[in-house]
C-alpha cells in the first residue's frame, strides 16, 4: 500500500498511471477553468431566475419610492392589485389595497406609521389620495 505524508501524491499518482508532471498540471488546470465556468453559468442563470421570479411576481411595492409618485401593483391579469403614495422622503405614507383575498371591503386604504403599515383598514381618502386606477392622478 502506497502512503504519501509528504503531500506529493499527485506526482506519484502521474508517474504511476504514465503521466508526466506537465500532463498533470495541465489536466488539473483543464478541470479547474472547467469547473469555474460552470459555476458562472450556475451563478447566472440562479440570479437571472431570482430577479426575473421578482420583476414577474412581485407580491408588494418596494418600501422606498420616488418621492410623491405613487407605485402600483399589478396583478397577473394587468388588474391594479395595489397602490402606494410616497412622501417627500420616497417612504410609504398611504397604501390602497383593490383586490385580496379576504372578507374586506374593497378598495380600502392603510396608513403608514413610524415606517410600518397598520393594519387598520380605512375608508378610502379620494380627496388626499386621488385615484382614477389608470395611473392618471389628479394632484
Amino acid at each position: 500500500m502506497y502512503s504519501d505524508i509528504s503531500g506529493e501524491s499527485a506526482v506519484a499518482i502521474g508517474i504511476l498511471v504514465g503521466l508526466t508532471m506537465l500532463e498533470l498540471v495541465l489536466i488539473v488546470a483543464v478541470v479547474v477553468v472547467v469547473t469555474v465556468m460552470i459555476l458562472e453559468i450556475v451563478n447566472d442563470f440562479y440570479y437571472t431566475k431570482k430577479l426575473l421570479s421578482y420583476i414577474s411576481k412581485s407580491s408588494s411595492l418596494p418600501y422606498r419610492g420616488d418621492a410623491n409618485v405613487p407605485g402600483r401593483l399589478y396583478d397577473e391579469n394587468g388588474n391594479l392589485k395595489q397602490k402606494r403614495w410616497y412622501g417627500e422622503d420616497g417612504l410609504p405614507e398611504r397604501d390602497r389595497d383593490y383586490d385580496h383575498p379576504g372578507s374586506m371591503d374593497l378598495p380600502h386604504d392603510h396608513d403608514w406609521v413610524d415606517g410600518k403599515r397598520k393594519d387598520e383598514h380605512l375608508n378610502v381618502d379620494y380627496d388626499k389620495y386621488p385615484d382614477d386606477k389608470n395611473g392618471d392622478d389628479e394632484e
